[in-house]
Parts: structure tokens; C-alpha cells; sequence
């Protein structure tokens, strides 16, 4: 769950720079407090046969949904969502990998944008695991609810609003042109900044825990800002929590530190993007593995039947 790209099997792409605004207190996981936008009315498939998918968009903007495999589309393909819409499916095979959102136009066409993606292995009765992904990008606050019997059910999202979303994205990162604040991947591994202080920066702690943190030695892998902020290369792959404490900013090796978020993004240096996507987005994955120490707001709805999903959910309706 969690990515794309590099960096293994949770939380897989997000590469970040150094320094920066941090979260000023611990984090709490959302409960849908904050939201906004109006609860969904009754559903008017009765009995359905799969998960029942239902959609709100509560954004100013029109949006396009799609799943990335086409063995589990919406009927009808891209479901279009004018502002304030609600739409539902009956999906009886249910949709594994990732739900897409666009702006601008239909996927497919020149002027889409791919504005968020969630990842999700939803099959009724069976598991209804989902999350919310920013390691590529922030650019849409959503709102995941998973609704079942059990008590592992629960809500993930973001809610600030749309129109503050990106305030406090580290500049290097805003792309004004499609409204992301973009993980820096692509910034850092272009040779034309990868020497820069901002993508350098991870380097001299990701070395030290390399050579002094017990559970992070290990052969193999290389020490690129590339590898380093996506959790690649290797050893980082290997290393999860020994990545995850380099983009956290925690590289002491007492393990209670470690699982105390209180501390994560303090000192610097730690991941900008990582510690900005959490201040506007509290467990949201943010870069590879980000799961580590259950930071990131994955869920796992056992028996689950439902998911709602409402677009700038922390908007007023």
C-alpha cells in the first residue's frame, strides 16, 4: 500500500528535500472531525452485490475518477463529477490498486491532470484495505470512509481546504501550473539540482545511520539523494524503518524515539516535504514506507462493504 515509483511495497515513491517548517505537536490520526462537507444521503442501491463505491465531490472544480486497472473500472470507464455531484456503483468484483483523480478533463485527453490517487484492495467480505498516497504529490484533499462490521474500520483524510492546500509548499516543489506540490523526486535526481543543499542535504544522516544504528547495517545499495529520499537503492529498500527515521529527522537509536511522532520533524535536518504533507495532512503517506510505526493511515476494514469517498472534504458545502 502506499506509492508508486521506487521504495518497495508501502508507501513507494515519495523523495523529499531537507530542513524546513516542521508539525508543531504531535500527530492525531483524523476522525472526520473536521469535516465539512454534508454527510452522504441514503443509498439508493439496495443489496448491493460488490463493495458500494460512493463518491461526493464537494470541490468548486469538476473532477474525473478512474482506476488504474481497467479489469476493475467504473462502468462506463472515467466517472465525471461535476461540482457537488454524488454518484455510486455497485462494484461486484470490487477495484484492487489505485482510484485516480483528474481535473481539467477526462484522463486521456491533452489537457488532464492527474490531481491524487488512493490505493485500495477492496472485495466484499473479504478485505477492504485503502489510503491516502501524497508521495508523488499533494494537489486534492479526500476524504476515504470504510464502512464494515468491524472495529478496524475507520475514516483516512485531508481536510484542509482546497484553497490553502498548497500554502507552505517548499517552493523548489510548486508546480503552479497543475496546483501540486510535488514530492521532489524528479527535482533531485535531475542532475541539474542534485548537488544542491536541498536535495544533498539527507545525505550525512543517512550515512551515519548507515555506519552507527545496529539495525541499520547492512551491504548493498547507494547513497544517491535519489535512493536516500525514495527509500531505493538497495539497502534502503531493505531498511525501511532505518529510511523512515532519515525523513523523520529521528536518527537516535532508542526505539521509543522512533515511534514517538512528538518528535518527528524537529531537528533538523528531516524531510521537508515529508514534515510539510503531514502538518497540511496528518497520516497521509508522504514518502516510501511511511507506514512505519502505522503513521501513514492505512486501513484494513475487515468484512468491509462500503467505501465513501468525498473530494475537499473540509470545505464548506
Amino acid at each position: 500500500a502506499g506509492g508508486s515509483a521506487a521504495g518497495g511495497s508501502a508507501g513507494m515513491s515519495a523523495k523529499g528535500g531537507a530542513g524546513g517548517a516542521a508539525p508543531d505537536k504531535c500527530e492525531v490520526p483524523p476522525d472526520g472531525s473536521l469535516r465539512k462537507a454534508p454527510a452522504f444521503p441514503a443509498t439508493a442501491i439496495r443489496n448491493p452485490v460488490g463493495i458500494l463505491f460512493r463518491f461526493m465531490n464537494n470541490c468548486p472544480i469538476k473532477l474525473w475518477v478512474n482506476t488504474s486497472n481497467p479489469a476493475y473500472a467504473f462502468p462506463g470507464g472515467a466517472v465525471e463529477l461535476a461540482p457537488k455531484a454524488i454518484k455510486e456503483f455497485d462494484m461486484p468484483n470490487g477495484v484492487s490498486q489505485r482510484v485516480q483523480t483528474y481535473k481539467g478533463a477526462a484522463p486521456g485527453q491533452p489537457s488532464a491532470i492527474q490531481i491524487q490517487f488512493m490505493e485500495m484492495n477492496a472485495a466484499k467480505n473479504q478485505a477492504l484495505n485503502y489510503n491516502l498516497s501524497g508521495v508523488d504529490w499533494v494537489g486534492l484533499p479526500v476524504e476515504i470512509k470504510g464502512i464494515g462490521t468491524a472495529s478496524d474500520c475507520g475514516v483516512t483524510g485531508c481536510y484542509k481546504p482546497l484553497s490553502d492546500l498548497l500554502t507552505g509548499c517548499p517552493p523548489q516543489l510548486l508546480d503552479t501550473a497543475k496546483g501540486e506540490c510535488v514530492a521532489p523526486y524528479h527535482y533531485c535526481e535531475d542532475s541539474k539540482h542534485a548537488t544542491e543543499a536541498f536535495c544533498t542535504a539527507l545525505v550525512p544522516p543517512a550515512l551515519n545511520v548507515r555506519a552507527n544504528d545496529p539495525d541499520c547495517k547492512a551491504p548493498g545499495g547507494t547513497n544517491s539523494p535519489a535512493d536516500i529520499f525514495g527509500c531505493a537503492g538497495g539497502f534502503w529498500g531493505s531498511q525501511p524503518a532505518c529510511c523512515a527515521k532519515v525523513h523523520r529527522g529521528v536518527t537516535d537509536v532508542n526505539a521509543s524515539m522512533a515511534k514517538d511522532n512528538c518528535k518527528y520533524y524537529k531537528t533538523a535536518p528531516f524531510d521537508t516535504y515529508s514534515a510539510w504533507s503531514h502538518a497540511q495532512c496528518p497520516f497521509i503517506y508522504s514518502f516510501a514506507y511511511d507506514d512505519v510505526h502505522e503513521q501513514s493511515g492505512f486501513h484494513t476494514c475487515t468484512k468491509g462493504t462500503e467505501l465513501d469517498i468525498t473530494y475537499c472534504p473540509g470545505d464548506a458545502p
